[in-house]
């Protein structure tokens, strides 16, 4: 209905007009009575819902067991979430650990590298202790390694060969003489 083409006073009777009416609680009781009798409607309902002890103990087991149930649940998802993020950052650190290690390697390789080609314009003594520190990282490098792998034996053998220059009187000496053996000692295999 269009507002505009009203006058006021069509206006103000159309205001004053009841919006909604309700039915009176008497016509919905014949209302709902009439639908009952043609079988549109099913009975009516109790007047309140009755349960027997061992339906109430049912019913309360069984929302027990649902609340149990999604607790337990909850938890392993928790729990198996944790585990994975564990996992994850262990093997990230585990990946950074061996990137650092990788990284001090090429480090010392570096560093003697340099020791090698620096060797014919140092005087004896400087060359002594270039050695006797490479020694010395090389050997704490396998101590590390046999805690770390107790069964690999190329860290056993270098710490092997440590003990017995270690008994001898000089190890410098005694490690020349080690590699000087070592070049007579060449052995070619097939």
């Amino acid at each position: 209905m269009n507002d505009d083409k009203l006058t006021s006073r069509e206006r103000r009777a159309l205001a004053n007009l009841p919006r909604e009416e309700y039915p009176s609680d008497l016509l919905e009781e014949h209302t709902v009575q009439a639908l009952r009798t043609r079988g549109l409607l099913g009975a009516r309902p109790a007047a309140g819902l009755v349960l027997s002890p061992l339906r109430l103990a049912l019913a309360a087991s069984i929302v027990c067991a649902m609340v149990l149930g999604a607790f337990a649940l909850g938890q392993s998802q928790g729990s198996r979430q944790a585990a994975d993020a564990m996992i994850a950052m262990h093997q990230q650190d585990s990946w950074q650990t061996a990137a650092a290690v990788q990284q001090a390697g090429a480090a010392y390789l570096t560093a003697l590298s340099n020791l090698v080609n620096e060797s014919g314009n140092q005087s004896p003594r400087q060359q002594a202790a270039g050695r006797e520190a490479a020694l010395a990282a090389l050997y704490q490098v396998a101590d590390r390694m046999v805690t770390l792998a107790p069964d690999d034996p190329v860290s056993s053998r270098i710490l092997q060969g440590f003990q017995q220059v270690s008994t001898q009187a000089d190890p410098l000496e005694a490690f020349e003489e080690d590699k000087r053996q070592a070049a007579e000692q060449q052995v070619l295999w097939f």
